[in-house]
């Protein structure tokens, strides 16, 4: 079962032992990497599977997305990962699924866009996306590690 959970500082030691696979280190930073980098108008969430931590995400609701859509009723998906020791269980394709009654249950009804880029060089990633209904939108944008696709999945 997967729970969607919003960061607090009393599940760091738990964060400690956090790893992202090598293949992915150029585009996911380590929770709390993430978190020490928090923008304003952004939410760490963090991901469980049967009571254990699996990964991690944040939410921008800032002036950041406007980068990957014009919807002012959407949120930026950041930072997405699963922990290496429990990837190939399907916890990223379950999470997203949850993510749209998460983000309707914990903030805003009128959201109705969930945007996200992934980098070029990431096709693992592009294709659960995918898989989870985000549909490329044909926009690419610049990234600390390349060129990276804009994904959208619109909410009903």
């Amino acid at each position: 079962m997967i729970t969607l959970i919003p960061y607090q500082s009393s599940y760091d030691s738990q964060l400690n032992h956090y790893s992202i696979a090598d293949e992915e280190s150029d585009f996911a930073l380590t929770p709390l990497k993430a978190i020490k980098d928090l923008a304003d108008k952004e939410d760490a969430i963090l991901i469980f599977s049967n009571h254990t931590l699996a990964g991690f995400f944040r939410l921008n609701f800032n002036d950041e997305r406007y980068g990957l859509t014009q919807n002012s009723n959407s949120v930026l998906l950041k930072s997405f990962s699963v922990t290496e020791t429990m990837q190939g269980q399907k916890i990223a394709q379950q999470a997203l699924a949850e993510l749209p009654h998460y983000i309707q249950a914990h903030y805003s009804d009128t959201i109705n866009e969930i945007v996200l880029s992934v980098n070029f060089r990431n096709p693992k990633a592009k294709y659960i996306y995918e898989k989870c209904g985000f549909v490329d939108t044909g926009k690419v944008i610049g990234g600390r590690a390349g060129n990276q696709y804009v994904m959208s999945l619109t909410m009903t």
